[in-house]
């Protein structure tokens, strides 16, 4: 009677843990390429602000209908070795990922400029600052349009000519500095040839 209930069991355990240790690559596999795709798209390159959570679901849906194709069964039978290194990555992955997400929730505090709409301004132009968390520094200019993301400013008669840094801060005091050229007099003819 025994032998029979742990054959039963055996049975049920061969059926179920191919399909658990699919499931654990394919979450490995999800987290390690959600992470990377977040920080390439919304930090090092800035094409997106944020992630667009729908994506990535179906994204997951694809992905375990990608793996459904593959036979575990007969890739991992009496492959322990196999086995224990998807285990392995997928706690090595859960551990990356919790590193992974302190690191990136970090990197939301800090400003950054994605943009400036020009390099230089003499007083009175307007400047388009683009970017996150945005507080401009040293030197008071004069916000005409304030966003989260965005921030115009016009400069003002009494800013010093010559190369200045553009300094933008937040509420955690933390700061990212850009240079930008201040001009009080300038070249009509140089004014063209940089819009060109």
């Amino acid at each position: 009677m025994k032998s029979k209930t742990k054959k039963t069991i055996n049975k049920a355990w061969d059926r179920i843990f191919p399909e658990l240790l699919l499931s654990l690559t394919i979450i490995s596999f999800y987290l390690i390429t959600v992470d990377l795709y977040q920080y390439l798209f919304t930090e090092l390159w800035w094409k997106f602000d944020s992630l667009n959570y729908n994506y990535t679901t179906i994204y997951l849906i694809l992905l375990i209908l990608l793996f459904s194709f593959i036979d575990l069964r007969k890739l991992l039978t009496k492959k322990y070795l196999r086995q224990g290194m998807i285990a392995l990555l997928f706690v090595i992955t859960l551990i990356g990922h919790k590193f992974y997400t302190n690191f990136y929730n970090e990197l939301q505090t800090y400003p950054k400029i994605k943009s400036i709409s020009k390099d230089w301004g003499i007083p009175g132009s307007w400047v388009k600052v683009t970017g996150r968390k945005v507080y401009l520094g040293e030197t008071e200019m004069t916000i005409k349009k304030w966003e989260d993301k965005e921030v115009i400013f016009e400069i003002p008669v009494y800013v010093m000519e010559g190369n200045q840094q553009l300094k933008i801060f937040n509420i955690f005091n933390k700061e990212q500095k850009q240079y930008f050229q201040f001009k009080t007099m300038f070249n009509l003819k140089s004014v063209d040839e940089v819009l060109k």
